[in-house]
């Protein structure tokens, strides 16, 4: 099982009607747990891979309504290849 944070086993014993429904919040809570560590790990993986391209990625919002997707990221090699900040793009 994941190392809980201690505050947190305390609200749910607080929330659990008898043991049986505490060591079920508590299982799920692990496995929530579990699964947010896993995605964050892969999320940072995928992050350095990205950053240190030597290609330029741009990854803009979905969205296509007026005045068009924003910028929500871009990496080393775009700032090298086009001389903007980051600080200049995000956003716009």
């Amino acid at each position: 099982m994941n190392k809980i944070d201690p505050e947190i086993f305390e609200l749910i014993r607080s929330c659990s009607k008898d043991e049986s429904s505490k060591l079920k919040l508590e299982e799920l809570f692990a496995k929530i747990l579990k699964k947010y560590e896993t995605t964050s790990s892969h999320l940072k993986l995928l992050e350095n891979a990205t950053k240190h391209d030597y290609d330029s990625i741009l990854i803009t919002e979905l969205s296509l309504e007026s005045p068009g997707p924003r910028i929500v990221y871009v990496n080393d090699g775009f700032t090298k290849m086009t001389g903007y900040s980051r600080e200049e793009v995000i956003g716009k």
